[in-house]
């Protein structure tokens, strides 16, 4: 009795492209109806979507065997056992599908001969080469496809399993022996093995053999293996390519991490040698300051009488140098402290932490009216001594050049951005020409001169390296007399169970 068997496309519509007269036979629609159809709509009801879902997410080129229900045009359900195989058809891939109908039991031996025979039919079409070995005769039998993957002429092979076994790269003899051997013994595991044949022209061939035990006698004892042989050597070299590639990626990881290991000592080295120079000049560089601007001291108070006003003049500036240098040592050392020193981030009020600067500010200069306007509800994450650094200075910058207006106006806000929060300090001073904004933020640049507004240039400084420290960013604008706006970004706060709640505004 022919087999039910039907074509539809691998992938893609699960319309039927042709059926055999036994498939229209078992489920007894015309041969136009059933071309109508979709392999779902022979499914049971309850399993047509589940089908389809699974039919569109299997990958293509597999083979598949199930055992499944079916359902007829008259609406009676029966048992089926599916063998299914990607075909290629001209340029077409398709796949062929044998229906056996578990319900015919008197038939079952007769079934099984045709579907090994179309199952062969159907391996022959995907490329593989069938093997038939007899165990006691130590006979087999090799598909004409064994020959075409070899390099020879098209025809069916008889030869023996020692024969065969010859053939076979000595390096897998052994482990080819031991499979069939298990294979053998056990009969519930099926053969898998990879091996190398030499085929005609003297080459290494990569091939894949895949079987089981089709016959044994009354004790068990394996008679007949049947499988298949397919050409794996495309895949073999990808993956030789693979693990060259791999090799050659851990050679550059272990030359990376040797040169980050490299580095990292480099660092270290100047990283010591940074604390050197620091330490050199919070103390070598003080003393002989120190020295400079108290003996001038000393001069202006003990020989006052003997010294004219230039001379005295000259001494005041003596002392306003020595005492400049060691702000800029000061400022150096805040520098240094910031780009080496660690993180420790925590939750923060920004609001009340301006709002207690702009306080001291106006408590050290009480004859200046200011105007200072501070968002409420400002929370950042940030390492508590930079972030006030940070602050003060800006603050301090806006506060210092609002010093020749009677109406100076401060704001510190914070506006939405479609990467989040954006904080500013703002003013209403002397501002600056944009043209030299590039200069800004680098160290001793000034854009006003030391007789308009005091300072060192470092306070910028600072503040770019502690907002970039924090994985922000900072930028300003402005006009000149009509003030200034610097903007920050820092990270958002997040709530954890350790710190829910919490909010520091660290003095």
């Amino acid at each position: 009795t022919p087999l039910p068997m039907f074509l539809r496309k691998e992938a893609g519509s699960l319309l039927f492209l042709e059926v055999n007269n036994a498939c229209l036979t078992t489920y007894g629609y015309t041969r136009e109806e059933m071309l109508a159809l979709t392999v779902a709509d022979v499914q049971v009801p309850e399993e047509r979507e589940r089908y389809k879902k699974m039919a569109e997410a299997r990958p293509t080129g597999v083979i598949e065997h199930v055992h499944k229900k079916h359902v007829r045009k008259s609406g009676e359900v029966f048992d089926v056992e599916i063998f299914s195989y990607p075909l290629t058809l001209g340029k077409e891939a398709v796949r062929l599908t044998l229906v056996r109908d578990m319900t015919e039991q008197l038939h079952t031996e007769q079934i099984l001969r045709d579907s090994e025979r179309r199952i062969a039919l159907a391996l022959e079409a995907s490329g593989g080469a069938l093997f038939d070995w007899n165990v006691e005769t130590e006979e087999v039998y090799l598909s004409d496809r064994w020959n075409v993957m070899l390099g020879g002429a098209v025809k069916e092979t008889h030869t023996t399993f020692p024969e065969l076994n010859e053939l076979l790269h000595p390096d897998d003899r052994a482990g080819q022996y031991a499979a069939i051997v298990t294979l053998l013994k056990t009969g519930s595991t099926p053969l898998h093995t990879e091996f190398r044949v030499r085929d005609f022209s003297g080459s290494w061939l990569w091939l894949e053999s895949r079987g089981s035990v089709t016959e044994r006698d009354a004790n068990g004892r394996a008679l007949r293996v049947r499988g298949t042989n397919i050409d794996i050597m495309q895949r073999k070299q990808i993956e030789m390519a693979l693990h060259e590639r791999e090799a050659e990626i851990r050679k550059l990881n272990a030359e990376l991490e040797q040169r980050v290991e490299q580095r990292t000592q480099a660092l270290a080295a100047v990283n010591r040698e940074l604390e050197s120079f620091s330490y050199s000049v919070s103390h070598d560089l003080r003393a002989p300051l120190r020295t400079i601007d108290g003996f001038s001291q000393i001069v202006l108070e003990e020989y006052a009488s003997r010294l004219d006003d230039t001379a005295r003049d000259y001494l005041e500036r003596v002392r306003a140098g020595s005492r400049q240098m060691g702000q800029l040592i000061d400022d150096l050392l805040e520098l240094a402290r910031v780009t080496r020193s660690d993180l420790e981030i925590d939750k923060y009020d920004l609001t009340a932490l301006a709002r207690e600067i702009t306080q001291e500010l106006q408590a050290a200069q009480p004859q200046r009216k200011v105007s200072v306007a501070i968002a409420e509800g400002m929370l950042v994450s940030a390492d508590a001594g930079l972030l006030r650094v940070a602050v003060d200075n800006l603050l301090r910058n806006a506060w210092k050049f609002t010093g020749l207006l009677k109406n100076a106006e401060i704001e510190v806000g914070c506006t939405e951005t479609g990467a989040g929060h954006c904080y500013f300090v703002r003013d209403n001073g002397a501002g600056f020409d944009m043209t030299y904004v590039n200069k800004l933020f680098r160290a001793f640049q000034r854009l006003h001169t030391e007789a308009e507004f005091q300072g060192t240039g470092i306070g910028l400084a600072l503040v770019q390296r502690i907002i970039t420290r924090h994985g922000g960013q900072v930028w300003a604008e402005a006009e000149p007399g009509r003030g200034a706006t610097f903007y920050f970004t820092l990270p958002e706060p997040v709530e954890d169970a350790g710190s829910a709640g919490r909010v520091k505004a660290e003095t």
